[in-house]
């Protein structure tokens, strides 16, 4: 739609992350840090660049179910090549321990991420 002169936009929308700000190494970083220090892994940049796409609750959730569960994977982190949809745990300790971990995850990874901004943003 073609804008006359003079006429005001009732909104303007950035596409900051990724697009206008460089976060990239940002994001690695946290979520390397946040393996490293909460469940003692290392965490090869291909496998977070995997998760591209992901919500981050969606991610740590991945990755507390392959580290409480386990399964075939050598790290939880290789969890997150897989992107068939999540079965649902049903209530109980399993589910409990699950949600607390990624929980902690994500609290964990919000807190490097606010520590390390000012340093990796470009």
């Amino acid at each position: 739609m073609a804008r006359c002169r003079g006429q005001r936009y009732e909104a303007v929308l950035f596409d900051l992350d990724g697009t206008l700000v460089d976060t990239g190494t940002l994001i690695l970083k946290s979520f390397d840090r946040t393996a490293r220090e909460v469940l003692g892994v290392e965490a090869p940049s291909e496998e977070l660049v995997s998760a591209v796409g992901l919500s981050l609750v969606e991610q740590f959730e991945r990755v507390a179910r392959a580290a409480i569960l386990g399964g075939d994977y050598e790290r939880p982190t290789q969890a997150l090549y897989d992107r068939s949809p999540l079965p649902e745990l049903r209530e109980g300790t399993v589910a409990e321990e699950v949600g607390a971990l990624r929980d902690r995850l994500v609290r964990h990874y919000s807190e490097v991420n606010s520590e390390l901004h000012d340093e990796y943003i470009r």
